[in-house]
């Protein structure tokens, strides 16, 4: 699973660039990966976002809609789906 501080930051509607760390696969595609982990890729794949505004914003807009559907609400909808749909299937009697 992936950290609190990075689904904090995905929250908050921002660009997020993670290092290339098993820690991050569950965001998928929500986040920007860098190439490594050392100062130089760090540094490379930082300036790369900032001369981007496109990217920085495409990459803003999925952060935060990865996290928004991993929501409280989103998921007791869906929770709720599912127990409705077993709840049909059972017989009363």
């Amino acid at each position: 699973a992936s950290s609190a501080a990075l689904r904090t930051v995905m929250a908050a509607g921002v660009p997020v660039a993670v290092t290339p760390l098993p820690l991050f696969d569950e965001a998928g595609s929500a986040v920007l990966r860098l190439s490594g982990t050392d100062p130089d890729s760090l540094a490379d794949g930082i300036a790369d976002l900032l001369a981007d505004p496109a990217q920085r914003a495409a990459a803003a807009m999925a952060a935060y809609g990865w996290c928004m559907e991993r929501s409280w609400g989103s998921t007791g909808l869906r929770l709720a789906g599912m127990l409705r749909g077993l709840a049909a299937g059972v017989d009363a009697s």
